[in-house]
């Protein structure tokens, strides 16, 4: 089996792809995924609208202040799969947040 983004990121490969200008180590997919994620130990809902191999970029409500270095744990739903990430917040925009995966954990 793959890494878990396997799936989220073939079942969007039709988007068009990051600019090759990015600086990022791994190229985003434009999409659009409803998520649920826990940051400070409450629930909010968002949606993830690019993602990678690496990380993704999370819609918020402008009212969501985190802070850079946050956890942040995210469940989407993709159909019937259902997905569970972590992750850092890497940065924080006036609507959104960067997360940057954690590496998951092999049991």
């Amino acid at each position: 089996m793959g890494h878990p983004m396997d799936y989220l990121l073939n079942s969007n490969r039709n988007s068009p792809r990051s600019s090759p200008k990015e600086r990022r180590k791994h190229p985003r997919e434009d999409c659009f995924i409803e998520v649920n994620y826990m940051a400070r130990d409450r629930w909010y809902k968002g949606s993830i609208r690019n993602i990678s191999e690496g990380g993704a970029y999370i819609r918020t409500f402008p009212s969501r202040k985190f802070s850079s270095g946050e956890d942040i744990f995210l469940i989407a739903r993709i159909r019937v799969l259902r997905e569970q990430l972590r992750g850092r917040i890497a940065w924080m925009g006036a609507n959104g947040v960067g997360v940057e995966f954690q590496p998951t954990e092999c049991i």
